[in-house]
């Protein structure tokens, strides 16, 4: 049955969704007869207009919600109705990343039950809006998170079809309506495997530089349905790429950005090479220009520099391991010397002089030039600027 129904939240668009997918998102609870739904993403209806799909009384289905005595009081553990689930959100007592459960149903976050509304939509759905990754005292505390990520054996379950709703599902809370959807490079006629495609978020309307996110957001959607085999030292086999680009830019410079990261995301399918923070893989061997009149010719993957990007990990889990968000950066050949011989850090510590954009700038100049080699600061991530 084909993928070609979206739903309409407060927070933004979700879907396509098949439609077997829609009616038992009905059965549960998870839409009610008058959440909007559209065949193409532009005429919209009241989901009661489907016959194919029956409702439950907003007070007949029962929810279950997680015990968490932080952030819950203890009447809100007793079954509740749907109704009282929107109240609770309304409140604020009942948070996005709470999970919460229809009676004889999978637990779920209570982000994925549309007909909630929350008291604070941000971009970002973990615990604080998104933050550029600029102080120092934050480094710790996200070393400590790498340290703590699992690896070893998966146990996933999911369908490749639920992983891609789980996803998808993530990243629209996250980044907001997916705007574009750019169809992945074809695998290798050896290869049975799909695509893995680019989605292409807009800056949301009114959000300038002040609200961190004022570019163009593009996302590998795929990467993570395939393990890694992971090294030591790695973190977690489950990754997807990013990267910012100018909100400005052509159509064709988005397509070409969009398969550069689909043919990166497709690495580890086809080589068996795993990539993680601080990998560093050259276009071509040797290494050739990645764009026209440009020095950069390799590309390294490091954290996120939007603090709630590099987050999600807390959020998205596939099976036993988080998703991870890996930020794809062209780099020169200098530039690549001083990662190799140098550390990651040393990389970071240019960067920071450098006034390094989170922009993919195609043809900026080399930050190696005149560099000296000094003990860098050991460094997780490094400061930004989105200009």
């Amino acid at each position: 049955m084909s993928r070609n129904w979206f739903i309409r939240t407060h927070h933004g668009r979700v879907g396509p969704v098949s439609l077997r997918r829609l009616i038992r998102y009905a059965a549960t609870a998870r839409i009610i007869s008058r959440t909007a739904v559209s065949h193409d993403g532009k005429t919209w209806i009241k989901a009661s207009e489907l016959p194919e799909l029956h409702f439950h009384s907003v007070d007949e289905c029962r929810w279950q919600v997680e015990s968490d005595d932080e952030t819950t009081e203890q009447d809100v553990d007793a079954p509740l109705s749907l109704r009282q689930l929107q109240r609770l959100a309304r409140l604020g007592r009942l948070l996005p990343t709470h999970r919460v459960k229809a009676i004889g149903q999978d637990w779920m976050k209570a982000k994925r039950i549309f007909a909630l509304k929350f008291t604070d939509p941000s971009i970002a759905t973990a615990d604080t809006k998104p933050e550029m990754a600029y102080h120092d005292a934050d480094e710790q505390a996200i070393e400590n998170v790498l340290l703590q990520l699992e690896t070893g054996e998966d146990t996933d379950t999911l369908s490749e079809r639920d992983r891609g709703e789980t996803r998808r599902d993530e990243f629209v809370a996250r980044f907001g309506v997916i705007a574009h959807r750019h169809d992945g490079l074809v695998p290798t006629p050896a290869s049975d495997a799909s695509p893995i495609s680019v989605l292409q978020f807009e800056p949301r309307p009114g959000i300038d530089i002040s609200g961190q996110r004022p570019f163009t957001t593009l996302v590998t959607d795929g990467m993570s349905d395939h393990l890694m085999s992971l090294p030591e030292g790695l973190n977690s086999p489950r990754v997807e790429l990013m990267m910012y680009i100018d909100a400005d830019e052509t159509l064709a410079a988005r397509g070409l950005y969009s398969r550069m990261l689909s043919f990166l995301a497709d690495v580890p399918r086809l080589s068996g090479r795993a990539i993680g923070y601080g990998s560093v893989i050259g276009n071509g061997t040797p290494p050739r220009p990645i764009f026209a009149d440009s020095q950069l010719d390799a590309f390294v993957f490091l954290v996120p520099p939007i603090e709630s990007d590099f987050q999600i990990q807390q959020t998205l889990r596939l099976g036993e391991h988080p998703v991870q968000l890996l930020w794809v950066m062209p780099i020169t050949r200098a530039e690549r010397e001083i990662i190799e011989g140098q550390g990651i850090a040393a990389f970071c510590s240019l960067c920071d002089r450098g006034g390094a954009s989170c922009l993919l700038q195609p043809t900026r100049p080399c930050y190696a030039s005149g560099f000296t080699a000094t003990t860098p600061q050991r460094r997780i991530g490094h400061r930004i600027s989105v200009t």
